[in-house]
């Protein structure tokens, strides 16, 4: 019995350090036939600022804030697993500075009705009953992903116009529209263990992005081989909102996406959006902490 029991656990060891040692690879196979082309880069590019224009991202670049009201849903055991905070479906309202990773979440249903937990510059804190921020309190990294992560994803557009690699990746069909498929990392084109992927679709007929594949290099799931694990997002009742274009529905799916969107693993479903409607500094409750805008290089684990 003993001996069965030390090579289960042999087995198991084994392959959890195997499945920790994968990540994810979105590379698309025209991007690895031909590194750093500069007419993959070129069309990349064209196709991405045309999405850019087309979202309308510079005029979120105009304002000081925004915020919005939202169901925030997970579905089935994945959901369970998943989950950012204590229950699958709450009632949330997001305060955000746009192109930073400063913002607020206030829960308005729930376990934790009536909370508010934020990010200054990767600072976590919350906001007791008194209106005070307590940064002392333990880093909530669930959280903390949760919060940089809405933000990032209702900005994607803008955030992937910016990155260091653009390339080109091919057409594809689905779903009824035809894609321009557009590959952006940073640092290499090749698979980095320490810098995600994204594949953006962007729909040839209007310029939107309806989909996107992503990596989930650091992530909140404490488990073996989620390095290996990628999702997807579908972007769907797009609202112009003083000219910058926002996907008041956004469905998130486990690896690629789905045809039907109510396949989601989680689901936040948009209410209000509005710019500008609370002042700049109840995003910045700490004055001693700089402000480092969209960098990453002081987060803390």
């Amino acid at each position: 019995m003993i001996k069965i029991s030390t090579l289960n656990f042999t087995i198991i060891t084994a392959a959890a350090i195997a499945l920790s040692s994968c990540t994810a690879n979105l590379i698309p196979s025209t991007v690895k036939k031909n590194p750093n082309s500069t007419e993959l880069e070129s069309k990349g590019k064209e196709i991405l600022q045309k999405a850019y224009v087309a979202h309308g991202s510079e005029n979120l670049e105009k304002h000081e804030t925004y915020q919005f009201t939202a169901t925030d849903d997970w579905k089935g055991m994945m959901g369970t697993i998943g989950k950012i905070w204590e229950d699958k479906n709450s009632q949330l309202t997001l305060k955000y500075v746009p192109g930073t990773f400063d913002g607020q979440v206030h829960f308005n249903s729930g376990e934790d009705s009536g909370k508010i937990v934020g990010l200054q510059s990767w600072k976590y804190y919350e906001i007791d009953k008194c209106d005070k921020p307590n940064f002392d309190r333990k880093y909530n990294k669930k959280a903390v992903f949760g919060l940089a992560a809405f933000q990032y994803f209702t900005e994607l557009v803008g955030r992937m116009n910016n990155a260091e690699i653009i390339r080109y990746g091919s057409e594809k069909v689905f779903n009824g529209n035809i894609y321009d498929l557009v590959y952006v990392t940073w640092k290499s084109e090749k698979k980095d263990k320490e810098v995600d992927q994204y594949i953006l679709y962007i729909n040839k007929e209007t310029s939107m992005l309806d989909y996107a594949i992503y990596t989930l290099r650091d992530n909140y799931l404490s488990m073996p081989g989620t390095a290996m694990m990628y999702g997807s997002i579908g972007y769907s009742d797009y609202k112009n909102i003083d000219g910058f274009m926002v996907p008041f529905t956004q469905s998130l799916f486990t690896f690629k996406p789905e045809k039907n969107n109510n396949k989601y693993l989680h689901q936040l479903k948009l209410s209000t959006f509005t710019f500008d409607s609370f002042n700049k500094e109840e995003l910045y409750p700490n004055k001693n902490i700089e402000a480092i805008g969209d960098s990453k290089s002081t987060k803390t684990k």
